[in-house]
Formats: structure tokens, C-alpha cells, sequence
């Protein structure tokens, strides 16, 4: 929403319906072939992801081909002219994000994003190579392919953009990137979703980081609101001051963009709605 306008977050049948098509069987699939505990199919022969860290998504690297079967999940499902991969300089390689948009019926130029990134680290492998990172991103990266899934041949009022970063990990360099180019359209909304599949103690709480933009609070707010809409069976820890800027938001908090990010419970400081104990894998 625009600053300060009122928007309904409350119960919508269609939404409702949306939720209902969600199909975990293949959203576990997803992070499941991203970290390699399944083959990915490219070129018609199986195929394990062993690395999902930037330079190999992009140097050619035999073990990391997490980009390339990302993309073509996308190209599947959406025309070319829908389908951005947009470069980036990643200490000389030409870096990429996947950018999918589907056009607003009534309101085209008005944007909400959902994002995650798509790269991953290693701490403690020979040379960093792998990287299969479950929690930190396949989770969120496997979510924006079932958004894609069920938005395909859909249409809402205001544009919907899926954004896979890469490089995150370095430094939020892949959204640092989209911003600079990117960041003069008229944004409504962004939604970030990092490392949220984590619930070790089994309270099912995780946190929203609002941040202190007018705009992120509306969004946080709203997201609260649909918790208890769709009576899902959750908690969550609301951060406004202390919330984190260590992952894309970041960029577009920079740029006085109204974002939240969804993240696994991983802080002390809580809200009254919220977890007790910190969590964090």
C-alpha cells in the first residue's frame, strides 16, 4: 500500500482458496533439489547441486548449477518477456538475479515484491565449495518458486515481482545491484524470506523484522493481521528497533522502501505476541 492508505488484511475467500492449491509435496521437493538431497533435472539428465555459493553459480563450476535450474523452473511456467536476468559485476564474474514479473491488472506501474536469495556459504568445507545450505536459502528460494507456481495464471491489481538475489552472502551485492537499478519505481511493498525453516524447539515462532520505515510497519502489520486470519498456528517476535539489517531488506530500507523480513527465531528481544527464548540454528 501507499503510505498511510487503509488496506483489508482480514479474511478473503480467495486468498483462502490460493493457500489451499499450495502443495508441500513439491515445495519440499525444491529445497530438497537445491541442497542436493535430490538430482535436478537439466537437460533432460539428473544433476546434483552441491553449491549454491555465487562465484561457483557462475564460474562454470561443475557442483553449481542452483541458477540454472531456478531459471528453468521459471521459463517453464512464464513467457520470456515476463523473465528478467539481470548482471551484475561479482569480483569479475557477471553475477545474476532472476527477476519474474507479472503485470497488475489496474495499477501496472505499483509494485510488490517477494524476494529471498538464492546463494549460500560454507564455513568449514576444504575451499568453501560446499554450500547446501537448507535453512539459509533454500527455504526462501524454494518459497518463491511455489509463489511462482500458483501466481502463473494469475492476475492482481498492482504488479507482482519474484526476485532471486544472488550474492547476499557477500555482502547483499545481487539487491544492492537491483536497487541501483530498479529502485525508482513505485514500490507498495517488500517482503524478504530468509532462513525461517528453523523451529528447533517446536514453538512455532519466528520473527517479522519491521524495522523503523513507516511503509514496513504497514506491511509487518498486515502480516500479523493474516496470521490470525487464516487461523495458521503460529507466533512471531515484531522488531522495530532491533530488527536486523543483515540480509536484501536492507537495500531497500536504504532507499526508504517499505520492507520486512521473515526470518527464523534468532533474538532474545521479543514483542508480546511473541517467542520467549531465542532459537537459532
Amino acid at each position: 500500500p501507499a503510505q498511510g492508505e487503509l488496506v483489508e488484511c482480514s479474511f478473503n475467500p480467495s486468498v483462502n482458496a490460493l493457500l489451499s492449491q499450495s502443495n508441500i509435496g513439491s515445495w519440499l521437493h525444491w529445497v530438497e533439489v537445491l541442497t542436493g538431497e535430490q538430482p535436478a533435472e537439466l537437460g533432460g539428465f539428473p544433476y546434483s547441486i552441491r553449491t549454491r555459493k555465487t562465484r561457483f553459480l557462475f564460474d562454470g563450476s561443475p557442483d553449481g548449477r542452483g541458477y540454472d535450474y531456478v531459471l528453468l523452473q521459471v521459463k517453464n511456467w512464464f513467457p520470456d518477456q515476463a523473465i528478467i536476468e539481470q548482471t551484475y559485476d561479482y569480483v569479475g564474474l557477471d553475477a545474476k538475479n532472476i527477476i519474474v514479473t507479472i503485470p497488475g491488472s489496474t495499477k501496472p506501474d505499483e509494485y510488490v515484491l517477494m524476494v529471498a536469495h538464492l546463494d549460500d556459504t560454507s564455513w568449514n568445507s576444504i575451499g568453501g565449495r560446499i554450500a547446501p545450505g537448507a535453512n539459509d536459502n533454500a527455504i526462501g528460494a524454494a518459497t518463491l518458486l511455489e509463489a511462482a507456481r500458483l501466481f502463473r495464471q494469475m492476475r492482481f491489481e498492482r504488479s507482482i515481482r519474484l526476485i532471486w538475489f544472488t550474492g547476499e552472502e557477500a555482502g547483499t551485492v545481487g539487491s544492492r545491484a537491483y536497487v541501483r537499478d530498479y529502485g525508482n519505481l513505485d514500490y507498495r511493498g517488500v517482503i524478504n524470506l530468509d532462513m525461517f525453516g528453523w523451529d528447533g524447539d517446536g514453538d512455532r515462532c519466528f520473527e517479522i523484522h519491521v524495522g523503523t520505515i513507516l511503509g514496513s510497519d504497514e506491511i509487518g502489520s498486515c502480516m500479523a493481521e493474516t496470521i490470525t486470519s487464516y487461523t495458521h498456528d503460529l507466533k512471531y517476535d515484531y522488531l522495530k528497533t532491533n530488527a536486523t539489517g543483515r540480509s536484501d531488506h536492507i537495500n531497500f530500507w536504504l532507499k526508504d522502501i517499505g520492507a520486512i523480513a521473515v526470518s527464523e527465531n534468532f533474538s532474545d528481544a521479543g514483542s508480546e505476541n511473541g517467542c520467549l527464548d531465542a532459537d537459532m540454528n
